[in-house]
């Protein structure tokens, strides 16, 4: 039973990005909220009393690693923080994508098992509405082309 709680609270950890990230038109830019419900207890079943804070580790494409810590909620846990990630340049007409992995730190340095987020796709060539960008529409290619 104390094992069916340890992990139905540490379930609870599990990162998200939020469903519709924001991409400006004409910005070049796009955020995405990072969402998560911070642990309570220890992997031994121990209430936690000096949780200090999250350390999100992201990246756009397998490029280079970015770092967010986010300050625990309360030393015990147990908070859903929202988070803004730092603004993601994505060129117009292309789609990039975020993938992460959030690990949970105490006062003490001891660190949880690393948590992986949802990939999210920050998607350029549609408008905030999920229409098509009018400026992404271009011609349909040739048909026949040939050398004679």
């Amino acid at each position: 039973m104390r094992t069916l709680l340890a992990l139905l609270l540490l379930a609870l950890a599990v990162p998200a990005f939020a469903d519709s990230p924001n991409c400006t038109p004409g910005s070049g830019t796009c955020t995405a909220t990072l969402i998560y419900t911070e642990p309570t207890t220890l992997t031994s079943g121990v209430p936690l009393t000096n949780l200090q804070d999250g350390v999100f580790t992201y990246q756009k494409d397998g490029g280079p690693a970015q770092v967010l810590t986010v300050p625990a909620s309360k030393p015990q846990g147990g908070g859903t923080l929202s988070v803004q990630i730092a603004p993601q340049t994505i060129p117009v007409c292309t789609r990039a994508t975020l993938t992460g992995s959030l690990v949970m730190r105490t006062a003490t340095g001891q660190l949880s098992s690393p948590t992986a987020a949802p990939p999210l796709t920050l998607d350029r060539s549609k408008m905030p509405d999920g229409t098509s960008d009018p400026s992404c529409v271009t011609p349909s290619p040739s048909t026949g082309v040939t050398f004679r």
